[in-house]
């Protein structure tokens, strides 16, 4: 499987360059695959031109990313569906104190807006590096709304949830506490 033997995380592809359908022709001729994203992996982002479904992949030379009107206006000579290329979502979530937000980013750590932390990916987590000292003991990791629960908190309790390490959130009925899955058992008392 490719996301084994090139492994890759959603970070490594977000932050690739997009192309047009010109450009991915060349870089076809050239030798990148064209791949197409699971629907996790299809995003859109601010200002898009179009919703990006696929992407081209060289092992040695990175990604690219396409959006579905660029795909559309590649002639493609073979018909049959792109393979799919997974992503690892995983994130190592950081505890960044906001006044080091500025130096936390510098190295290389990103806003997770679901998680309302800094995360950055496995591999960088190992690294250590610049990171190393905001890494959380035991370390916290979270790929998606499933990673995350949703907390009861009466109004009296809000100072305690804070200092125990929830956070604000957006659900699909409004806003809410969270914790992380992993550190549900610190949080027994208000998980709905």
């Amino acid at each position: 499987m490719d996301s084994l033997e090139h492994p890759l995380h959603i970070k490594d592809l977000l932050n690739s360059d997009k192309v047009s359908s010109t450009q991915a022709k060349s870089l076809i001729k050239s030798g990148w695959q064209l791949r197409s994203l699971t629907e996790r992996d299809c995003y859109c982002s601010f200002g898009a031109a179009g919703l990006y479904t696929h992407c081209l992949h060289d092992g040695q030379r990175g990604l690219r990313q396409l959006t579905d009107k660029a795909i559309k206006g590649l002639k493609l000579v073979d018909p049959s569906p792109a393979p799919v290329l997974l992503f690892d979502q995983t994130w190592v979530i950081l505890k960044v104190p906001f006044e080091n937000r500025g130096e936390a980013k510098a190295a290389g750590a990103e806003w997770l807006p679901i998680f309302k932390h800094w995360g950055c990916t496995p591999a960088e987590a190992e690294e250590g590096g610049p990171l190393l000292h905001w890494l959380t003991s035991p370390l916290i990791t979270a790929a998606g709304e499933e990673d995350r629960l949703l907390l009861s908190v009466p109004g009296d309790d809000v100072e305690a949830v804070k200092a125990a390490g929830a956070f604000w959130g957006l659900n699909d009925t409004g806003n809410g506490w969270y914790c992380f899955r992993t550190q549900a058992e610190s949080f027994e008392r208000w998980i709905s």
